[in-house]
């Protein structure tokens, strides 16, 4: 095809994607959910080689750098908030420290999800040490999510496989979803139950998560969300989660409770807020299509996502925000090489790459409103975001 019917036909789409405009102001076109005119391989040879190889030096400076500013930021807790004169001080240093612990704690917990996507090192065995390691000291069962979450990649936007936020059909709401949703009060309830609540009431009981014909539980080795193969790995799992418990209960003893909460419990707690937000975020946004198994295929399903812009904290959470397009692609890619590469492919992607720069409390607010469930549109097998009671 040549350049100008290339143009030609890139125009047409256009014209056939509705732009709608949001409730906050703005707007912005629907992905296309038509097959793109281009593959994986395009879009690998778009990139440059070097973006693909994996460091072990570099990865682990990454991974020090953060624990360095994190020991720093403990240091400051235990040592440097108990010297301010009693008062107000204390009580701005408290959630400043939060705050920053929170964040350089999220930018570890995200190398320990690029470990369990074997992008730290070219080690499968020195990725799982690692990554184990991380997540369980965050509270996170390392090899249970890995395995959920690699299913999760493997079917983005399938109404019907997908692992998490599974996009719902009218139907399927519950009765009271329209009080929840349709009034600024409600919403702000879902978005503080989701910010606080979401990430351990899916590990435990699967909320949100892609329904089972029986019990499903992060923790349980013979859930249906694993194989025999991967049985094991899942008790250890949690035994990293155990042998971190026991610790936190010997330095209460030894501490008490109150500090132990305010050194570790809350930047932990801001820990699980913030990868809450991201993955909503990135899953979450009227421009997004889900697919029923008519029109899903894994690139498609790859394309459905969204970056987004977090300003300052996009270094901080090493460009997991901003590149999450591409980490949906692929999966395997440093992060350290996620912006060139992201940059890199988006000639290639057109139309198909969404990035969205609103600010993020502005759009957790608007989707909170604007994407309750999903409805077909003009086109059988394809699904888009709606909030019409």
């Amino acid at each position: 095809m040549s350049t100008n019917n290339g143009g030609t036909v890139v125009n047409e789409r256009k014209k056939k994607e509705p732009v709608f405009a949001s409730s906050n102001g703005g707007a912005m076109q629907r992905s296309p959910a038509d097959k793109p005119p281009f593959t994986l391989g395009d879009i690998k040879k778009a990139i440059p080689p070097h973006c693909f190889q994996r460091s072990v030096i570099k990865s682990f400076s990454y991974l020090v750098h953060d624990l360095v500013i994190a020991a720093g930021l403990l240091y400051f807790a235990l040592v440097g908030i108990p010297a301010l004169p009693a008062g107000m001080l204390r009580y701005i240093a408290w959630p400043l420290y939060w705050a920053a612990q929170g964040s350089v704690l999220t930018g570890v917990w995200v190398i320990g999800h690029e470990c369990g996507h074997h992008a730290f090192s070219d080690y499968l065995l020195l990725d799982n040490i690692v990554g184990f390691i991380l997540h369980s000291a965050l509270l996170t069962p390392f090899f249970s999510w890995k395995y959920s979450h690699r299913r999760h990649h493997a079917n983005t936007a399938s109404m019907e496989n997908d692992e998490v936020y599974v996009a719902k059909k009218k139907s399927a709401l519950p009765w009271y979803t329209p009080y929840v949703f349709g009034n600024p009060v409600g919403r702000l309830v879902y978005i503080i139950l989701q910010l606080t609540l979401a990430w351990p009431l899916y590990l435990a009981f699967n909320l949100s998560g892609q329904p089972y014909p029986r019990f499903t539980c992060h923790y349980d080795p013979y859930s249906p969300l694993y194989n025999d193969n991967e049985r094991i790995q899942v008790i250890i799992s949690d035994a990293g989660l155990l042998a971190v418990l026991f610790t936190l209960y010997k330095f209460t003893s030894s501490y008490g409770f109150w500090l132990v909460v305010r050194v570790y419990g809350v930047p932990v707690l801001i820990v699980s807020a913030l990868f809450v937000l991201i993955t909503y975020l990135h899953h979450t946004h009227l421009a997004l299509p889900h697919y029923d198994s008519r029109e899903w295929d894994w690139l498609r399903g790859a394309l459905a996502t969204m970056d987004r812009d977090y300003g300052v904290l996009n270094r901080i959470l090493h460009n997991v925000t901003d590149t999450h397009v591409l980490h949906h692609i692929f999966p395997n890619m440093p992060h350290y090489h996620a912006m060139e590469a992201t940059k890199a492919m988006r000639p290639v992607l057109g139309d198909y790459y969404k990035v969205d720069s609103t600010p993020i409390v502005k759009a957790t607010f608007r989707e909170a409103k604007e994407c309750i469930y999903v409805e077909q549109g003009d086109r059988k097998g394809v699904y888009w975001y709606s909030n019409k009671f």
